[in-house]
């Protein structure tokens, strides 16, 4: 049995800076668990959550189209401070206007 229309369509860069696309899972309902794992938190910060484990995090930005990861975080327990780091990290980002 083949996934058929099941199938949505993510587009990222690989390290080669070529375009790729991934081809994510979507339920009978159309609803893309992929979806679940992201958050923004907000106009500046979004984050990647993980549902195993302690909850791990990785907290991004897109400026001018790219994704910039700003923390590989820790887990929920430390998810305050770590948001507050990453914050300062963009702040770095902005001011060295990279």
């Amino acid at each position: 049995m083949g996934l058929g229309s099941n199938l949505g369509k993510v587009l990222f860069l690989d390290y080669n800076i070529n375009m790729k696309e991934i081809l994510t899972y979507k339920t009978a309902i159309g609803k893309c668990p992929f979806d679940d794992w992201f958050c923004k938190l907000d106009n500046d910060i979004s984050e990647l959550r993980f549902t195993f484990g302690s909850g791990y995090r990785i907290y991004f930005t897109e400026a001018n189209d790219i994704i910039v990861i700003l923390l590989c975080a820790g887990d929920k327990s430390k998810q305050t401070e770590d948001i507050k780091k990453a914050k300062k990290y963009l702040e770095d980002l902005i001011e060295r206007n990279i």
